[in-house]
């Protein structure tokens, strides 16, 4: 069994991979919720074929991978998006709408993936935080 040791940021270092603390971010904003990382993870949430379509990203919701309960959600971008940093802008403003709109209104009874779109690349993050509240009225009211 490979030996554990704890870092400078409370995360327990198991051989080379890390294992994440509940939430990867906590300086006293919102918190974001776990994350998807592994494929399993992402096949099962894309198998449930629930996803919703905007101009800078797609929402897919599904049944959790694990019986925890605790809503996870996993970040995409193909390199259809464009190079290393496209796809990075783009994962990270995903990562901040899912801070500031999403995480607070998810149910607990879901896993997400967000998969990131060349349009948000240009796309104004004010544009990006309506589409997203679209969505989760959208998914409320199915």
């Amino acid at each position: 069994m490979p030996s554990k040791s704890q870092n400078k940021n409370n995360e327990i270092e198991v051989g080379r991979f890390k294992e994440r603390s509940a939430f990867s971010i906590n300086d006293g904003r919102n918190p974001l919720p776990p994350r998807l990382q592994k494929r399993p993870e992402f096949l099962a949430v894309a198998a449930a074929n629930k996803k919703f379509v905007t101009t800078g990203f797609i929402l897919q919701c599904g049944a959790p991978f694990d019986e925890k309960r605790v809503p996870k959600i996993g970040y995409t971008a193909s390199r259809r998006v464009g190079g290393a940093v496209e796809r990075n802008r783009v994962k990270r403003k995903m990562r901040e709408l899912v801070r500031l709109v999403i995480a607070p209104k998810i149910a607990s009874d879901k896993d997400y993936v967000m998969v990131g779109r060349k349009a948000a690349i240009k796309r104004p993050f004010a544009l990006l935080v309506k589409d997203a509240e679209k969505i989760l009225a959208k998914i409320e009211n199915s």
